[in-house]
């Protein structure tokens, strides 16, 4: 696996041939004890290729998995995500953010191609380190696997954790 700079490398690989890379700079799944499948998921990275425009008309889906199977899904919907001129694309779920559930926001910034996400869900099942996160776009998929470190309240992954 190659390093970046700062977080953690996602490869991307067709057929056998390297067509693209994504950045990690850190993700966090904080568990809630007190409002079941309300946890949260926040995630933010680099693609290291050029996606264009392309979550804006096909959208994407950010995975968690680990040795228990799929520990959380997400998906933006095509045209959900606003696009703003040339610079980027945003999608705000108001109500997701005061429910817990479902995405509360998204960017996506088309020069520099990094990707923010706050999502909530059932994380339940993150319950050991060694997971893989999951990115597809425009029919790409990728993953890598990474050892999260665990916090009082669930797991965070930072450019220290990845091997």
């Amino acid at each position: 696996m190659a390093r970046a700079k700062h977080g953690l490398v996602i490869i991307f690989i067709v057929a056998g041939v390297l067509v693209a890379t994504a950045a990690i700079a850190g993700a966090t799944i904080r568990l809630t004890n007190l409002e079941p499948g309300h946890d949260r998921f926040q995630f933010h990275g680099r693609l290291t290729y050029e996606a264009g425009t392309a979550v804006v008309d096909h959208g994407m889906t950010i995975e968690i998995r680990n040795a228990n199977g799929l520990v959380f899904a997400t998906t933006l919907a095509p045209h959900s995500c606003v696009q703003h001129g040339n610079n980027y694309c945003k999608f705000v779920d108001q109500n997701a953010g005061r429910t817990h559930t479902g995405i509360a926001s998204f960017k996506m910034s088309f020069q520099k191609h990094k990707i923010w996400l706050t999502a909530y869900g059932d994380l339940s099942l993150a319950a050991v380190p060694r997971m893989s996160v999951v990115v597809r776009l425009n029919g790409i998929a990728s993953a890598v696997i990474a050892d999260f470190a665990q916090t009082s309240n669930g797991w965070v992954l930072t450019n220290k954790n990845w091997t």
